[in-house]
């Protein structure tokens, strides 16, 4: 094979550049390397690329040049990483609402939510991971994405100042077989590719015919799997009672987890919150032919006036019941309107005559009758529960894996890293393992390769124990609503005053109505709004007004009165 190194665009044979000794890394969800020693000084800040037989097959940049004194000459080890570092250099963030003044804006924050994009709604692992990466390239990571292929839901993830690469992890966790590699053969930059065990590439090697120095296997068939079994507990609550919920996701279908090497999660969601509005309303007939309305609606009349008689009567619904207390809310489904009433009458006082007169009131009239009427409002919806991950645990949980190491001589230019590889003319087993290759390391002087196959060690526990705790590092996500809105997720109370509008022509005073707003109950703060302190035909209404934001004319929209001289 023939080895070439590029560096600052510069390419030349490996001998060339007075390089004694070179050792090249490949490995799954980490930085792959090539560790070089050199008496050549080069530019820190230069991106390296490495050519096998004209193909590149790595490219990086210089993390760090310790020298290395050897007699009368200095020697520089250098350590090239390739392009999963920039993961680890870029902190992931995501779009959170932030309210500034009355303006609803998106700033990015390092608190996010895994499984969840910027509208709020929860996605696959596949998605979230283009996002990240996304992100990543973004602010400047030298990446590309290319086949992202997991097909695995996943489970809402809330935690905070993590990089790019412990992002990436993190969702992978719900996909313990899958695996990373670098495609560098392309002019652009690196192609980053994600797939699950079962969809990569089989690889047969005949160990009497590949020059095979030495190899050893291990069946961990400790690792291996019965059966999946998610309870999803969720935590419901309306106003002061709270109740649980626990939804089950098996796999197989029928698998019942009672048994040994059962996978046996727990997994909190946030559940429902609601509270219950209240109103109390309090109706009375109308009955506009009746002396006694008249004179119970105009005080005026009870005492001063005798010879009472209604001559007509006039109004604009037929509305059985006027409000006298309360409110009717849309929700009651009974019709609430204002109603003018009037009415020509005669009557006398003293020291007068017989006369007719003119009476009329404003008043709310409704189908409504006295009581107490409540609904139900829901102030969170429940957290979605995922569909199918059982079953991707399962997939990725319950074949059996080989472990192990190979190291082969001479052989000529092939890829290995995220491969899945069978020993052909080997022990009994292996030549149908299909063990995924994750980590490679090649001597680009005497040409050995050495492959370590089995489970991702980013991803993958030890022993199965270790298994069982992959959820436990996972807290209830609380601010999933609140991410796109800006709004908390704790219940608020909106409290609206008994008094009611009826307007009396000349007897009584004009009540208005008055509406408060409260975080919760029994609060000291809150909005408040009272019409009382208007005047007769003074209005409030919404309209457009001109602002200054960041120095720069703006419109927003706000509730004002129409102006009024000092």
């Amino acid at each position: 094979m023939k080895w070439q190194l590029e560096i600052d665009k510069i390419k030349k044979d490996i001998s060339a550049w007075n390089i004694i000794d070179a050792t090249l890394s490949k490995k799954i969800l980490a930085p792959d390397e090539l560790i070089f020693t050199s008496s050549e000084s080069i530019n820190p800040d230069v991106t390296i690329n490495l050519y096998r037989d004209n193909v590149r097959c790595f490219s990086g940049k210089i993390y760090k040049a310790p020298v290395e004194v050897s007699g009368e000459k200095d020697y520089f080890i250098y350590t090239v990483l390739g392009p999963w570092y920039e993961l680890e250099e870029i902190v992931y963030q995501q779009l959170w609402a932030n309210f500034t003044g009355v303006v609803l804006s998106s700033v990015l924050k390092s608190r996010v939510i895994l499984g969840q994009n910027n509208s709020g709604s929860q996605i696959s692992c596949d998605n979230q991971i283009k996002d990240i990466a996304n992100y990543a390239i973004n602010c400047g990571a030298e990446i590309s994405l290319g086949n992202i292929n997991l097909q695995s839901p996943m489970l809402y993830d809330e935690t905070k100042d993590i990089n790019c690469s412990e992002a990436i992890k993190r969702v992978l966790k719900w996909v313990p077989d899958a695996v990373s590699f670098f495609d560098y053969s392309q002019d652009a930059a690196p192609i980053l590719h994600i797939s699950r065990r079962t969809t990569l590439e089989n690889f047969d090697i005949d160990i009497k015919k590949i020059p095979v120095k030495n190899y050893k296997a291990t069946l961990r068939k400790d690792l291996q799997i019965s059966g999946v079994d998610i309870k999803y507990e969720k935590t419901h609550s309306l106003q002061s009672q709270s109740w649980n919920t626990i939804e089950s996701d098996r796999y197989p279908p029928n698998f019942n987890s009672a048994c040994k090497k059962a996978l046996v999660m727990t997994v909190e969601l946030d559940g429902w919150k609601g509270i219950v509005e209240t109103r109390e309303i309090v109706t009375a007939p109308i009955d506009i032919k009746k002396e006694t309305w008249w004179k119970n609606h105009l005080p005026a009349l009870q005492d001063k006036v005798h010879d009472f008689k209604i001559l007509e009567t006039k109004r604009e619904t037929g509305l059985p019941n006027e409000l006298i207390r309360g409110s009717v809310p849309i929700w009651l489904d009974s019709a609430a309107r204002s109603d003018a009433i009037k009415a020509k009458v005669s009557y006398y006082t003293e020291g007068e005559s017989v006369r007719s007169h003119s009476l009329s009131l404003n008043l709310t009239a409704t189908f409504a009758s006295t009581g107490t009427y409540s609904r139900t409002i829901t102030n969170q919806d429940a957290e979605p529960t995922p569909t199918g991950l059982a079953k991707s645990l399962y997939d990725s949980l319950s074949t059996p894996i080989y472990e192990g190491q190979l190291i082969l001589i001479n052989l000529q230019n092939f890829e290995f890293i995220a491969k899945k590889i069978n020993l052909i003319n080997a022990k009994e087993g292996l030549e149908s393992m299909s063990s995924c290759v994750v980590s490679t390391s090649e001597n680009l002087f005497n040409n050995s390769l050495t492959l370590n196959f089995g489970a991702p060690t980013h991803l993958y526990p030890a022993k199965i124990v270790e298994l069982f705790r992959i959820n436990r590092p996972r807290k209830t996500t609380v601010s999933y609503k609140s991410r796109n809105t800006g709004v908390s997720a704790s219940s608020s109370k909106v409290e609206i005053s008994d008094d009611h509008p009826n307007s009396l022509n000349a007897s009584g005073e004009k009540l208005r109505s008055s509406i408060i707003l409260t975080p919760y109950e029994n609060a000291e703060c809150g909005i408040f709004i009272d019409s009382s302190i208007l005047k007769e035909d003074e209005q409030v209404r919404l309209r457009k007004v001109t602002v200054c934001e960041d120095g720069r004319p703006a419109t927003a929209y706000t509730f004002l009165s129409d102006p009024m001289q000092q």
